[in-house]
């Protein structure tokens, strides 16, 4: 075999080994880069439950009271026969009157007094028997500047968890499946194989032709 050929052969040989060699190089390289999306997903997702146990720790109070507060409207409203002329037919007008009453000490007054027998007995059959427990309740579940503060930053950390949420989730749908891991991998054999050989013999003959027509 003459040494021109064993020159050429041994050219192509080197080419095709070079060819290979990237198109593993592009394998390997997906497994670094599901690597890193995966820290990058490990990382938001600590993130995201540290800032909502404090979102919810923030809120908390703020929560357990409008839920008492939710549930004594549920509870009252249910024992009234016609709420259409109720005029405290809403949770805030209906909490803002028995806050009122608190705040002026007048629930005794109201309790032993005042109120009608079938409105002290829908009170007692909610669990508030005396006008002691009726006040409790009222101070005990009443937001104050401090809930409202906490709740207002709660929110705050909310839009930031949905923030975080939404980088988490651009980078789980980045993570490449071991299929598209080695499809990228025989993509890029396949993209060599057309730079290293087609073009390269396109070149050959670009220049084989400026080289004639110069003659």
């Amino acid at each position: 075999m003459k040494l021109q050929i064993k020159k050429i052969i041994a050219r192509e040989f080197l080419i095709l080994t070079i060819v290979i060699v990237i198109g593993l190089i592009a394998f390997l390289g997906t497994f670094p880069y599901n690597y890193y999306n995966h820290s990058q997903i490990e990382k938001l997702s600590l993130i995201i439950i540290s800032k909502t146990n404090h979102a919810d720790s923030l809120s908390k109070s703020f929560d357990l009271k409008d839920e008492k507060q939710r549930w004594f409207f549920k509870m009252f409203i249910g024992n009234i026969s016609d709420t259409s002329q109720y005029p405290y037919n809403t949770k805030e007008k209906l909490w803002k009157l028995t806050d009122y009453l608190a705040r002026v000490d007048s629930i005794k007054i109201k309790f032993g007094k005042i109120w009608s027998k079938e409105l002290i007995d829908i009170f007692k059959s909610m669990g508030f028997f005396s006008p002691e427990v009726f006040h409790k309740f009222i101070e005990s579940n009443r937001i104050n500047s401090l809930d409202l503060d906490n709740k207002k930053q709660a929110k705050k950390i909310i839009k930031e968890i949905s923030l975080l949420k939404d980088r988490k989730s651009k980078y789980e749908n980045n993570i490449l499946s071991y299929y598209q891991q080695i499809y990228f991998g025989i993509w890029m054999l396949i993209l060599s194989s057309i730079l290293f050989f087609i073009l390269r013999y396109l070149l050959y003959a670009i220049k084989w032709s400026i080289k004639i027509l110069n003659n």
